[in-house]
């Protein structure tokens, strides 16, 4: 397979993996001015980050951000990097466990589930027939009951599986089954509360105090969806209605206290991306966020084309942060 082919076939399997087809062409949101500004930035991003790639192939050093990188890289650029590429899914391949683990050195439960599910994709997607033994271990080991303990660890789970199937692969990987299991469990239900609808499962005490929830209820929405949800179900619609409080609006997402502001953008791009097309199936108008959303992010996006949060523990590496704001972009643009 020729290279170029090659490229043409992995950017169509990751735009139909995490694109939700319209039902009708959307009506246009973003201005033609504001459309090209967007691309430059883009173009800005994809160079930063191809020339942050480290000589043992990684970015950051971790097979995550590595994996992460990729997605965007290849979502994004004009001409997807192949050599690049290649380097990058051969860092992610030397990190496999014999367990069927993808992770870096010192990475366990949800980071190292992460990492796994990421790093698989960027194996499926990038080079499936090179590194088929790694992909084989890492989807058995995805495909455990119950694997994922959070919802960005679900939410990149039913990205795998839509790969998977795409490629034709999914007797390798189906569709997580407990989906709706686990978010039912994660959901809190008090109408009384601030809380009602969000989708989080870390916190003890009933309470959101690392300011995450908006970030997980948004990636929430996304899995009940691809597990066959509709918006009228109630906790679809409970989740709705509180990632639409203002509390959870890109202007005023609490900065000071996300650690995860650009996975924030990302989660809330997803969910509005497939929202749209619910509204539609309904007949109803669905909301209008991509100029908003591109705006946020262009105006956040440093000189040398990099996104960094300096509040956040990992969108400190402007590997990760501007990982996210591309693949951010290219769902606010679709």
């Amino acid at each position: 397979m020729t290279g170029k082919l090659k490229q043409s076939l992995l950017i169509a399997v990751f735009a139909l993996a995490t694109v939700a087809a319209a039902l009708e062409p959307r009506e246009a949101e973003v201005d033609e001015s504001v459309e090209l500004e967007a691309h430059a930035a883009i173009a800005r991003a994809v160079n930063f980050l191809v020339n942050q790639q480290a000589h043992n192939g990684s970015w950051s050093d971790d097979p995550a951000v590595t994996a992460l990188v990729i997605a965007a890289i290849v979502q994004c650029a004009e001409e997807p990097p192949e050599k690049a590429l290649q380097h990058g899914i051969g860092f992610i391949a030397d990190q496999a466990r014999d367990n069927g683990s993808i992770a870096g050195a010192g990475q366990t439960g949800n980071a190292a589930a992460l990492s796994t599910v990421a790093g698989a994709i960027a194996l499926m997607v990038v080079d499936a027939e090179a590194h088929g033994a790694v992909i084989e271990s890492a989807l058995k080991k995805v495909s455990t009951p119950d694997y994922a303990g959070n919802m960005q660890v679900l939410f990149w789970l039913t990205e795998a599986a839509q790969v998977a199937k795409m490629l034709d692969q999914e007797n390798r990987l189906a569709m997580p089954d407990y989906v709706g299991k686990l978010i039912k469990r994660c959901q809190h239900h008090n109408p009384s509360s601030d809380l009602h609808g969000r989708i989080f499962c870390e916190s003890t005490d009933g309470g959101d105090p690392d300011g995450l929830s908006g970030t997980r209820t948004a990636y929430g929405i996304a899995c009940l969806f691809r597990a066959g949800g509709d918006r009228r179900d109630p906790e679809v619609a409970a989740a709705v209605i509180s990632l639409n409080r203002s509390f959870f609006t890109l202007d005023e997402y609490p900065h000071a206290r996300s650690k995860a502001l650009y996975t924030f953008y990302h989660a809330y791009a997803t969910a509005h991306n497939l929202l749209d097309d619910q509204y539609r199936k309904l007949t109803e108008r669905p909301p209008k966020w991509r100029k908003e959303l591109i705006e946020v992010l262009m105006a956040q996006q440093l000189g040398n084309g990099q996104w960094r949060h300096r509040k956040g523990s990992d969108e400190r590496d402007p590997n990760w942060a501007t990982a996210h704001a591309l693949l951010t972009l290219r769902l606010a643009l679709d």
